[in-house]
């Protein structure tokens, strides 16, 4: 990656990666599939290895053909990444990524957040270490609201770290929900002509998506897949799209009446053409209500989720169909109205705070200003004041001696301005109440992983630099501040412990002052 860093930008290519090359779909790709009707651009699109010959039908059947595919982590990858003018990405890069001078990188995300996310996630604070961090790198973060925006913000602590500009404006996948046609066409290739359609997407059961024990609820969904397919008749079809930490493991097969959602067209231009959507917790019933269409929240473990997972407004209150048992849920399968529970002002109220910025020619206008360089037609807010701020960052300790948390709270009170930088690896219940009790309301901080990204080169350097003082390894040092804090106006660095690393980090910066 640092050899790829050292090659000229190609001002007309394109990197564009949806969920870490799982799949393709969501904004990035609706983003893609317009872009390609220019042959002036040369066009990547991120797969993992394992699933490029998945992806490479999917594009082959929207007419993509000149679209390229890479695998995930390749040397190819690398060099792409590095070198394209343009990034687009709805989670994110890899660790090493640091945005280039030149590059314009969109992070869109991936739904209006139901869920609490970042700092928020009391028993997953740590797990936001490289999302907060490519938001930090973006020149444009996408948010469909300001509900979205206000939470995403606020909970991966952006506010005063942030220094590109925010688009507010609806999400380019959903601009498929305006598309009666596109429906039309989907439901006949798919034979879903003269039967009722429903979309079962439950979200993932778990506070954190690492380390999740995931055994029980396979067990679970497979039981409520049998009870359904049971009550389904010969003029209905239930389509399925699990979780993707879970699909994997409940084959969606041997059953009447169900089915998963095909493999050959993205997710939302499927969805789109379905007559009702049953989920939960997931916040893809921001998305298809646009259509208005009937939504069911089926939420029959409500106590158990909402002991385990935090949400940022309570669920209840929305206009939909709320569902707790499986018998009603199987009764609503053969109502005739339904929608007859639904409150229209409850719902006109909904539909003015989340989906106000939806429209369908939101795809080409985001497209116009990011690759074409047009005046945007949405709003755009710059965070370029944050550069300006005098920051001093603080590089904390390990976590592994009695009088840490005092430390803690004597070292940032007596600070200006502070910026606490945490290694995800050092986290531990008591990180946590810290963070949660003390800090989460005022103190800009960022959570780390441990490893620096070096050439070969740069390795042998560091080494000796470390064993023997023979070289001097600032740069080195300087550019893994930039990393996780880039573009910020750092006035100094205070070493937390007596580490390796955050020594020569604090010292690259005195020196770098100096000029």
């Amino acid at each position: 990656m640092r050899t790829c860093k050292k090659k000229p930008l190609c001002d007309k290519q394109v990197l564009f990666e949806s969920f870490h090359g799982t799949n393709l779909n969501d904004s990035p790709f609706a983003m893609m599939r317009e872009l390609a009707k220019d042959p002036t651009f040369t066009i990547y699109y991120t797969s993992k290895k394992e699933l490029m010959g998945e992806h490479r039908k999917i594009l082959d059947a929207y007419g993509l053909n000149r679209v390229q595919l890479i695998p995930l982590g390749s040397r190819k990858y690398q060099k792409i990444l590095a070198t394209s003018r343009y990034l687009v990405n709805n989670v994110s890069f890899p660790t090493y990524f640091i945005r280039r001078e030149g590059q314009v990188y969109l992070n869109t995300w991936h739904g209006t957040p139901l869920k609490t996310l970042g700092k928020k996630m009391a028993m997953g604070i740590q797990d936001m270490s490289n999302m907060q961090r490519n938001f930090l790198h973006s020149s444009y973060l996408l948010h469909p609201n300001r509900y979205t925006m206000d939470h995403m913000m606020e909970d991966y602590n952006l506010n005063h770290l942030y220094t590109g500009k925010v688009i507010l404006s609806g999400y380019p996948r959903n601009a498929i929900f305006w598309d009666k046609d596109a429906a039309a066409a989907v439901r006949k290739q798919y034979g879903m002509d003269g039967k009722e359609t429903f979309a079962y997407m439950p979200t993932w059961r778990g506070a954190m998506s690492s380390g999740a024990n995931k055994g029980g609820y396979e067990a679970e969904v497979r039981d409520l897949l049998t009870k359904f397919d049971s009550a389904l008749t010969d003029k209905q079809i239930m389509y399925v799209n699990l979780h993707p930490l879970v699909k994997d493991k409940v084959p969606i097969e041997g059953y009447k009446h169900i089915v998963k959602f095909p493999d050959d067209v993205d997710s939302y231009s499927f969805l789109n053409a379905v007559d009702v959507l049953i989920t939960d917790y997931s916040s893809v019933f921001f998305d298809f209500s646009i259509t208005r269409k009937p939504i069911v929240l089926f939420m029959y473990d409500y106590d158990a989720y909402m002991a385990e997972r935090g949400m940022y407004m309570d669920v209840r209150d929305l206009p939909f169909r709320k569902i707790y048992t499986m018998n009603e849920m199987l009764a609503y399968l053969h109502e005739n109205d339904k929608q007859a529970d639904v409150n229209s002002a409850a719902y006109d109220a909904y539909y003015k705070m989340f989906t106000n910025y939806d429209a369908p020619d939101n795809i080409q206008n985001l497209n116009d200003m990011l690759f074409y360089g047009k005046a945007p037609k949405f709003e755009v807010i710059d965070y370029a004041e944050n550069k300006k701020r005098p920051r001093n960052v603080y590089l904390v300790g390990k976590n592994d001696h009695k009088g840490w948390a005092k430390e803690l709270e004597q070292q940032l009170h007596s600070m200006e301005a502070p910026v606490a930088v945490f290694l995800r690896r050092d986290f531990n219940e008591l990180t946590l109440k810290e963070l949660t009790d003390k800090y989460n309301d005022w103190l800009d901080y960022t959570v780390i992983d441990t490893q620096m990204f070096l050439s070969l080169p740069e390795n042998i350097k560091l080494f000796f630099s470390r064993e023997r003082n023979k070289y001097n390894c600032d740069a080195v040092f300087a550019r893994e501040v930039f990393r996780i804090l880039p573009h910020l106006n750092i006035q100094s660095v205070t070493a937390g412990d007596d580490s390796y690393r955050n020594r020569s980090i604090e010292q690259a910066v005195k020196n770098e002052r100096k000029g």
